[in-house]
């Protein structure tokens, strides 16, 4: 959004074209759209803004070989658009044709080009558009244009009188130098080492280093105890002689390979790798703390029931959950506390999302959990989400993995309006109320039996960005939802925290057998409540808690072969 980027990485604009690739350009465009691109004409600015600014996502071969770029670059070299920026305008260039105005998806019937590609492109025989502007034009408009919007896949030239108007802005023509003369006059070429012929010289390596990717994180690797893991070295700025790399907790614990293999973490841990480069000019080393996790194959929890978590505890969260913030920033998942901050208490897991980058990618991932004794396992969760307006476009991916985070699948995806159930709030949202929580319940059917099962929330910012909490993740094996059963049998606790004695209340709609325990937050059997037949109707059960320790506690309740689980918070 403005210029202000453009100071923190400026090149001098008297030696250089700067371009500056940026994740999102927020400008509002005359009839809606997206911006991909923008420039500065010549002798339009401020040297310390000059330049082309493009979208990442349109900058490369991926999108039809960038002509976003090439278009921008033409207006650098004083193009304007080819319609002359308004209805049958004029570009000032004598060989193009006039145009009615822009052109939008439209693409020729080019023999070099594939009539699959184009972005849901029309396609036209040329001549196109002849009549659209006085007089008429027998060979149509020049779609193709690289200054005009058709399709990036339709793009193919400029004309001889354009090329021109671009070499005049370079070269000048003998009588007065060009407006951007400077940047390749003799001085400059040298200055900044492109002049022929020209031999470099030597300068010292600077570190730099990866992974064989094979998961989702781009910096850090997550693998199973006794598993390897390949790296390969990306140092550059000059030729390396010597590499020296160290891999704590990894065997063998160094190599002076350029691209070690088969370096295996055999007990659990998070480990830094480090490359030190040299040659005859100088060395250089990188550290990349973290960047393996090595997790145990016994599942941190082991339970025959299920599994609940409500984040009670900063430091369980701590200890348990892996927070992925590739961009260091601010916005990450946390640890939440706050005034009615989650689903029945004021503890939540919290993605911390305002203002957060366009595409920016966080995520989160849980301590594992033994699913073998459980059928037909399902998760649950409670969440709050808001919007800062009416064109949310966020994105939660929850995902499952048995490898211990190095492959994920993919369970439930959800985005948009789906994600703010609190609805429009234009500051930094903070839930207030337990009606703006909504159950989600997602199966894991595929991973019934597997003995040490992650669970992963991915979450892609949008534009328009704000808060989402998550609560009471449970995985349980029962088939009928939580939040279904709770319904079903006018579930009921109160008062609910309490100092001594807390009330359930049911109705059964048939006889049913009860089972009630109350477990503390490792899911320790507190007390055995209750176990009988009872019949239909309404039925109401005292839980006593005068004798335990001010903490959160869960009473599980198994209906039949059903079962939820209510948090109790013990003042």
């Amino acid at each position: 959004n403005g210029t202000g980027f453009k100071a923190e990485s400026y090149w001098n604009a008297y030696s250089y074209l700067n371009v500056w690739v940026i994740n999102n350009i927020d400008m509002e465009i005359e009839g809606g759209g997206t911006v991909l691109g923008y420039a500065q004409f010549p002798a339009s600015g401020l040297l310390s803004t000059d330049g082309i600014a493009v979208r990442a996502d349109n900058i490369d071969e991926r999108y039809f070989g960038g002509r976003t770029a090439t278009h921008e670059v033409g207006h650098w070299l004083s193009l304007i658009h080819i319609w002359g920026d308004q209805q049958c305008g004029s570009d000032n260039v004598l060989d193009t044709p006039t145009h009615f105005g822009p052109n939008f998806g439209v693409c020729g019937n080019h023999p070099t080009l594939d009539p699959n590609i184009g972005g849901g492109s029309q396609f036209h025989n040329t001549p196109y558009n002849v009549t659209a502007c006085s007089p008429d034009q027998p060979d149509g408009e020049m779609f193709m244009n690289y200054m005009d919007y058709s399709s990036d896949a339709c793009m193919n030239m400029f004309t001889l009188g354009q090329k021109a108007r671009m070499d005049f802005t370079l070269h000048g023509d003998g009588s007065e130098p060009g407006i951007r003369s400077y940047l390749i006059s003799q001085e400059n070429l040298e200055a900044t080492g492109v002049a022929d012929p020209y031999t470099p010289s030597d300068c010292a390596p600077i570190s730099s280093f990866y992974f064989d990717q094979t998961g989702d994180f781009a910096t850090q690797k997550m693998i199973c105890a006794g598993e390897s893991v390949d790296f390969e070295e990306t140092a550059y700025n000059g030729e390396v002689d010597d590499y020296m790399w160290t891999f704590e907790g990894g065997d063998p614990g160094t190599s002076t390979s350029a691209n070690p293999n088969n370096i295996t973490y055999n007990n659990p841990g998070v480990y830094d790798v480090t490359l030190d480069v040299s040659n005859s000019v100088g060395s250089d080393s990188e550290t990349a703390e973290d960047m393996v996790i090595v997790s145990s194959t016994t599942a941190q929890y082991q339970s025959s029931w299920g599994y609940v978590d409500s984040y009670w505890s900063e430091q369980d969260f701590l200890d348990d959950y892996v927070v992925f913030n590739q961009d260091g920033s601010a916005n990450k998942w946390e640890w939440y506390f706050g005034p009615d901050g989650g689903s029945t208490g004021w503890e939540s897991m919290r993605m911390f999302n305002l203002d957060n980058d366009f595409s920016e990618i966080d995520e989160i991932v849980s301590p594992s959990y033994n699913l073998s004794t459980l059928n037909n396992p399902t998760l649950q969760f409670r969440y709050s989400g808001a919007a800062v307006d009416n064109t949310p476009d966020d994105q939660l991916r929850i995902m499952a993995s048995d490898d211990c985070g190095e492959t994920w699948s993919t369970r439930e995806t959800m985005s948009g309006f789906e994600l703010t159930n609190a609805g429009l709030v234009p500051g930094s949202y903070k839930p207030n109320a337990n009606s703006v929580w909504t159950d989600v319940s997602v199966g894991l059917g595929s991973f019934a039996g597997k003995s040490n099962v992650r669970i992963k929330f991915r979450w892609v910012s949008g534009t328009r960005s704000n808060n989402f909490y998550i609560d009471d993740l449970t995985i349980s094996g029962s088939p009928l939802g939580m939040d279904d059963l709770e319904r079903q049998i006018d579930l009921s606790l109160a008062p609910n925290p309490t100092s001594d004695m807390t009330t359930v209340t049911m109705s059964l709609p048939e006889s049913s057998r009860i089972r009630m325990e109350l477990v503390d937050i490792l899911g320790k059997n507190v007390t055995p409540m209750l176990d009988r037949e009872m019949g239909n109707g309404t039925h109401k059960f005292d839980v006593n808690l005068s004798g335990q320790a001010t903490g959160v506690y869960y009473l599980r309740i198994f209906v039949d072969n059903d079962m939820l689980v209510k948090k109790v918070v013990k003042n």
